[in-house]
């Protein structure tokens, strides 16, 4: 099961203690592997993820060939096969990945600026965390610094808050690139 460590609602860590939790109560379902999906890899992060129960991190992008080692650890896949992978030709209809990164980066921009306005800091937390895995995927490296920025803004506090509006005006820029 993977797993994205900052899920809403419920996150991870959590997800991964209650089904520790449900596996030890003694149902014949065995055992489930799971592993992290995030952005963060520091030492840490990766004690947190395994302590909640999970079974090993993967990073933000995935990387293909360590999710496939991953796999073979915990899934009987043989990464070393060499089979070719089916992949349907794409058609007219195929989602622009490009527009829709921009449309939705938009969209979760003018939700953290309305965040911002309310003083919400936590909403402003999960949209610059949200918006850093999807700029992350999409190589917009000038966006990912952006949003580090706002993380380590709101994670200080007080101290960080008054800078919030211009990193999120620095977010809006690069954005614009």
């Amino acid at each position: 099961m993977l797993l994205d460590c900052y899920m809403p609602d419920m996150n991870g860590y959590e997800v991964a203690r209650l089904v520790r939790e449900r596996e030890g109560e003694g149902t014949d379902d065995g055992y489930t592997p799971l592993i992290g999906i995030s952005a963060e890899a520091d030492a840490a992060h990766v004690q947190l993820c395994l302590d909640s129960g999970m079974d090993g991190i993967l990073g933000k992008p995935l990387p293909i060939e360590e999710f496939k080692k991953m796999l073979a650890l915990w899934c009987d896949y043989d990464a070393d096969s060499g089979a070719a992978t089916a992949v349907a030709a794409p058609d007219a209809g195929a989602v622009d990945l490009e527009a829709l990164f921009k449309t939705t980066s938009r969209q979760d921009l003018q939700a953290m600026l309305a965040a911002h306005a309310k003083s919400d800091a936590q909403a402003v937390a999960r949209l610059a965390h949200r918006m850093k895995g999807a700029a992350l995927t999409m190589n917009r490296a000038p966006m990912v610094a952006a949003l580090e920025r706002i993380e380590d803004a709101v994670r200080n506090g007080a101290a960080g808050a008054a800078a919030v509006g211009e990193l999120i005006a620095a977010l809006e820029a690069a954005l614009a690139d």
